[in-house]
């Protein structure tokens, strides 16, 4: 999504069967963006108050610690969720 937003975007109204003008796509990506929803913050700038703290990709892994990994993995099948979706490439947080 965040290469190639609008293609993404497009694609996924081409299955729904939805119509995907360009303008359409536009407003869409702009509601939907870290600096739309943070209230005007940019990514990067962090707001550990905010749900949306600080809008990098990635950034997740600085808080998905050994612990809270191993808490995951232990819940259901949630562990080889992980995996299944390449967020677990190395076995570990």
């Amino acid at each position: 999504m965040l290469s190639d937003g609008a293609g993404e975007l497009r694609g996924v109204l081409n299955f729904l069967g939805a119509r995907d003008g360009e303008t359409d796509i536009t407003e869409c990506l702009n509601a939907a963006s870290f600096e739309s929803l943070a209230k005007g913050r940019g990514a990067g700038e962090e707001d550990r108050g905010s749900y949306f703290c600080k809008g990098v990709q990635g950034d997740w892994r600085e808080h998905f610690d050994d612990e809270i990994h191993a808490a995951f993995c232990a819940r259901s099948n949630a562990g080889a969720q992980l995996a299944a979706l390449g967020y677990d490439e190395d076995g570990g947080a």
